[in-house]
């Protein structure tokens, strides 16, 4: 990897580095964290953003999947179970709209920002 890609990773990385680790460590496996993780270090985020970042995410990810435990049952995040199969298309779409959701306020928190320093 040349040095301009890498710089170009790290700026990226470091405008969003707390949503770049909160964002994978919410998602259940087979998502690539510990890519995130490794990227994480290797552009040396700070420890405490970090750790509060990872337990911000998996604490969502439990509690989601604690909830769907509770009101549908174990069926419901078993490998075998067709509940999520069935209802895949409606959980994504209600995954994106959060996702979009959380987008929309960060460009809006940005320009609000944006606008106070000029």
């Amino acid at each position: 990897m040349n040095r301009e890609r890498f710089e170009q990773m790290r700026t990226r990385f470091e405008k969003q580095e707390f949503l770049a680790v909160l964002v994978p460590s919410m998602m259940p496996p087979p998502t690539p964290w510990k890519a995130f993780v490794f990227a994480a270090g290797v552009f040396e985020m700070r420890v405490a953003p970090f750790m509060l970042a990872v337990f911000a995410g998996r604490l969502v990810r439990w509690v989601v999947l604690s909830l769907l435990v509770l009101k549908l049952g174990p069926s419901a995040v078993s490998l075998t179970g067709d509940l999520v199969r069935d209802h895949l298309a409606v959980f994504l779409s209600g995954l994106v709209l959060i996702f979009v959701a959380i987008a929309v306020w960060v460009v809006l928190m940005r320009r609000k920002n944006g606008n106070q320093v000029s």
